[in-house]
């Protein structure tokens, strides 16, 4: 009776590694499939992966070929059910089509789908899966609904553009994206107020939000984003003055606020001796000419607006003047506001240097007026 009931322990024990050893000899691919197929693996690509595949699968028309490389070795899984899917360990996205990694550290730094006829919403791209991504390009697509609160878990984006799609709804606070240098919304069906807090991103160097429905006033912290270069807002319903001091932003280079509700420049615009003259430059144009310059002030100061005639610049409702000193006082004042507006903020005068042109007007002898061009006004320094 001992003898069998150690006989049967003994087969007991043994059962389990009879089962492996039978199954590696006689089905070993099925061991291998087992290896080699987990449940969500926690590595970043991994989680990556699954972030790309349930917004590829929320997609209208998510079996699109841009997006034909984004698949797993089963069929994709819907937007619901991502949760319960097997993984496999090739589920790596760093070859799929529009996305790089950062090979050092494995993980997404760039999502680039540049008009790839991408139509869905963002409402499933979950954003905190990528806690590395630099730059985020979904330009010229059929991207619809709101912009998500959550884009703010991208701590170091640097580049975003949405562009030329049909987001709606109004703007989530951006502060969080502190890196951010390059921000396009334009072309988009956004709505409500531009938030105050986008003067925390401090690092911000392009802003272009024209042609939405925003509306409201231009928030003043703008003027804490000292290293802007352009701000598009031209198109919207914005209204209210324009904030005073806009022109001390040392780097701004191009700022375009027309189609707008915005109150005149002339009665809003406060100009100190600390301030960029760039502003002023394109008040005194509008003066001039009779109308917001618009794109124009970029073709002026370009080579080849150099050449184009002063007498074409101004205002066609004015007679020409025929008095020297007139026309004297006509050619100083286009001179100091070309200068204002050169692309360089280096190159600009200062104001102090601007308010004492403009007090006492220096005579320029230049023969032929009709025959003038801006080349030859900007050619003379401001002293």
């Amino acid at each position: 009776m001992a003898y069998s009931c150690n006989r049967t322990l003994f087969f007991l024990m043994l059962f389990p590694t009879l089962v492996v050893f039978f199954c590696l000899t006689f089905f070993p691919s099925s061991a291998y499939a087992i290896k080699s197929v987990r449940v969500v693996p926690d590595d970043q690509l991994s989680i990556e992966a699954k972030a790309l595949l349930t917004w590829k699968a929320s997609l209208q028309n998510y079996s699109s070929t841009a997006l034909c490389s984004w698949k797993l070795s089963s069929p994709t899984p819907s937007a619901h059910n991502m949760n319960n899917t097997t993984w496999a360990s090739s589920a790596i996205p760093c070859k799929w089509f529009g996305i790089t990694c950062n090979k050092a550290e494995s993980t997404v730094v760039e999502i680039s789908l540049p008009n790839v006829k991408l139509q869905g919403t963002l409402d499933y791209l979950s954003f905190s899966s990528f806690p590395n991504l630099l730059y985020l390009n979904l330009t010229s697509n059929g991207l619809t609904g709101a912009i998500p609160l959550h884009i703010g878990s991208l701590s170091k984006l640097t580049h975003l553009d949405l562009s030329d799609n049909y987001l709606s709804n109004i703007l989530p606070p951006l502060n969080n994206l502190t890196n951010l240098r390059f921000l396009y919304l334009y072309t988009n069906e956004l709505s409500g107020s531009i938030p105050s807090e986008i003067g925390d991103i401090e690092n911000l160097i392009e802003l272009m939000f024209f042609q939405n429905n925003l509306s409201g006033r231009i928030p003043h912290s703008l003027v804490n984003l000292s290293k802007l270069e352009l701000i598009y807002l031209y198109e919207n319903q914005l209204s209210g003055p324009v904030p005073s001091d806009i022109g001390c932003m040392k780097n701004l280079i191009d700022l375009e606020l027309s189609t707008n509700k915005l109150n005149e420049i002339v009665y809003t615009m406060t100009l100190t001796e600390k301030c960029d003259v760039y502003s002023f430059g394109v008040m005194a144009l509008e003066t001039i000419m009779g109308k917001h310059p618009g794109e124009l002030i970029t073709y002026l100061t370009s080579q080849v607006g150099q050449n184009m005639l002063l007498r074409d610049m101004l205002d066609p409702r004015l007679t020409f003047p025929s008095d020297q000193k007139v026309a004297e006082e006509v050619l100083s004042v286009a001179r100091i506001t070309l200068a204002c507006l050169r692309n360089h903020p280096q190159s600009r005068p200062t104001m102090h240097q601007v308010s004492k042109e403009l007090l006492v007007l220096r005579p320029l002898i230049l023969e032929h007026f009709h025959s003038i061009t801006l080349g030859n006004l900007d050619a003379i320094e401001i002293e």
